[in-house]
């Protein structure tokens, strides 16, 4: 695949990885990073993209070249890390879901002028997501994030520019990040959790590639990083555009930004209006709402579809031993059983069966996710701010975990050459990185 067409035609999961990331991270992170420190967290961005750039890649480069998905490779570790995965899963999937589904309730009643509960509007935009996935399934995400991405790098690029003419007054004394400060200490942690997205959307990622490759069909192999690089550089700089956005409009202006959906929802679009002025406002709240409603769809997807992978692959540890997570030809061929004495059962029956299995847990986890994500924000947490702040930190402190088990899976695959020395070495010093902050964060609270 070498034409600029087949790239094109082979675009999908970077952009499923692109909408999922841009969204939160994006629309309130970075907006609120620049309306706080300035353009100091341009820096932040840069240097977490860097560390985060070999882990991500090897989500899709590992269903390229074992052709299989990342779980898998984790799986092949042994049990132990299957297990780990499934519990660093559930500790960071339900207060993920809650909090980038609040933040689209927050545009949707803008968007429609209904002031419902934040709780209510997410079980309605959750509801329609479980719609789009029960019978869209992958090939709907893969066309419908395309324009989207459209729609919102085109919107943003606008007030970006814009953002340079705007003339603002600085009313108070601009905020200095401190170590000392706890608040700028969480704000950091829960920045780089999600900048530009959780570590674990690497194996969403590659579980995204095996689909395209399910659709394009055997013989038209995804190979090369084009694809990942156009979502991972994409959402890079997106993020830069947003953080840029909120200090050339909001830093040092005196405004606090709001706590609640409903009140984030309109100062974001406010923001935009500011700078490109008050014709674009229906444009840019479609724009904005398309957004966080394209990561909302695209978490509901991801962390199900990774649960389900899971739990086929703990039955077929139980069922064929430890060697789970070797190639797929491990599969039981003709004349072998899958832990049963009844007749043979050819591969393509085994393949079969577990693809409807997982296609079943994968449509339970989504409803499980989406009842638990309403519970979350109905009888706990409506706050999006401390919604946001939660789900933020549990994705940091789960980093070094996902870390160290992404660099086991290439010691063991060593032969596969998945990354270069300089992402090896980049490799280790971002597992230093997050786990050296990790520990002074959790450090910070205990004292």
């Amino acid at each position: 695949m070498n034409s600029w067409t087949d790239k094109i035609k082979a675009l999908g999961p970077g952009l499923l990885y692109a909408g999922a990331a841009i969204g939160v991270s994006h629309l309130v992170q970075s907006t609120q990073a620049g309306a706080k420190y300035g353009f100091l967290f341009v820096a932040v961005i840069v240097i977490v993209h860097a560390v985060k750039y070999p882990f991500f890649v090897l989500g899709p480069r590992f269903a390229q070249r074992e052709g299989m998905h990342l779980a898998e490779g984790f799986a092949g570790l042994g049990r132990w890390a299957l297990a780990l995965l499934i519990a660093l899963t559930l500790f960071t999937m339900f207060s993920l879901q809650a909090a980038v589904t609040v933040v689209t309730a927050g545009l949707a009643q803008l968007l429609t002028g209904w002031e419902a509960p934040a709780w209510l509007w997410s079980a309605m935009l959750l509801g329609l997501c479980l719609i789009i996935l029960r019978f869209g399934d992958y090939n709907l995400l893969d066309r419908g994030m395309k324009v989207l991405m459209i729609i919102l790098a085109l919107s943003t690029a606008g007030a970006f520019v814009g953002s340079f003419f705007f003339d603002g007054q600085m009313s108070v004394t601009p905020l200095a990040f401190s170590w000392e400060n706890t608040d700028d200490v969480s704000f950091l942690i829960g920045f780089l959790g999600w900048m530009p997205a959780p570590l674990e959307i690497a194996l969403w990622h590659s579980l995204w590639t095996m689909a395209k490759q399910r659709q394009m069909g055997a013989t038209e192999p995804i190979t090369g990083d084009f694809d990942f690089k156009v979502g991972f550089y994409g959402a890079g700089i997106l993020a830069i555009l947003f953080l840029v956005l909120g200090a050339n409009v909001l830093y040092g202006s005196g405004v606090e930004l709001s706590q609640t959906a409903g009140g984030f929802a309109v100062q974001l679009v406010d923001l935009y209006t500011t700078t490109l002025g008050s014709w674009a406002r229906p444009a840019i709240l479609v724009a904005a709402f398309t957004t966080m409603f394209s990561t909302t769809l695209a978490c509901l997807d991801a962390t199900p579809r990774l649960m389900a992978a899971c739990i086929g692959l703990w039955k077929g540890h139980e069922a064929m031993g430890e060697n789970v997570g070797a190639k797929r030809s491990a599969v039981p061929g003709e004349g072998e059983a899958l832990g049963t004495s009844e007749a043979p059962v050819g591969r393509e029956a085994l393949e079969g069966d577990r693809e409807r299995s997982e296609r079943r847990n994968y449509l339970l986890w989504t409803l499980i996710l989406s009842l638990v994500a309403v519970f979350i924000l109905r009888f706990f947490i409506e706050n999006m701010a401390e919604m946001v702040r939660l789900a933020t930190v549990a994705a940091f402190l789960a980093a070094p975990a996902l870390a160290w088990l992404s660099i086991r899976v290439i010691r063991k695959n060593s032969s596969s050459n998945l990354w270069s020395i300089w992402e090896l070495r980049l490799a280790y010093l971002g597992l230093i990185f997050f786990s050296v902050l990790a520990l002074f964060y959790l450090t910070r609270l205990l004292v």
